[in-house]
């Protein structure tokens, strides 16, 4: 498959400084699969306003969500709000420990804007399809 990218705006340089730090850790990981499993060496990445962005629950409120979300529906799991939070922090990294990818840049793409590029080498969704003998158009 060809690179993919996305491509993102900033308004802070300096926030901005601390990104590619960030995915070049994550490359190293994937490029060795060796992930550390230390929530405080990934934490290191990321300033409070980015770790402001994932769930922090406590163990009770897992449990209460984890109660929730047993006991609903599946076909209902995603409606109610108070099953509605963003990723807790250690699945972005397990999110890309575990993807058929590899990072391939982080770059400032002009004054105010960068990409990011990868290259995914597995395409779960067309095969999916074709297990189903269905064609990829």
């Amino acid at each position: 498959m060809e690179p993919f990218s996305v491509s993102f705006s900033f308004t802070d340089h300096n926030r901005y400084r601390a990104a590619p730090q960030a995915f070049g850790r994550i490359k190293h990981c994937m490029d060795f699969q060796a992930w550390p499993e230390n929530e405080d060496e990934w934490r290191g990445y990321f300033d409070l306003r980015a770790l402001d962005h994932f769930w922090w629950p406590t163990a009770s409120e897992l449990e209460d969500w984890k109660r929730l979300y047993f006991a609903a529906p599946v076909d209902k799991r995603q409606t109610p709000p108070r099953l509605q939070h963003p990723w807790d922090f250690m699945s972005m990294p397990d999110a890309f420990k575990n993807g058929d990818d590899v990072l391939v840049n982080f770059e400032e793409n002009g004054e105010r804007g960068g990409r990011s590029t990868f290259d995914p080498h597995g395409d779960p969704y067309s095969d999916w399809v074709h297990a189903c003998d269905h064609r990829s158009l």
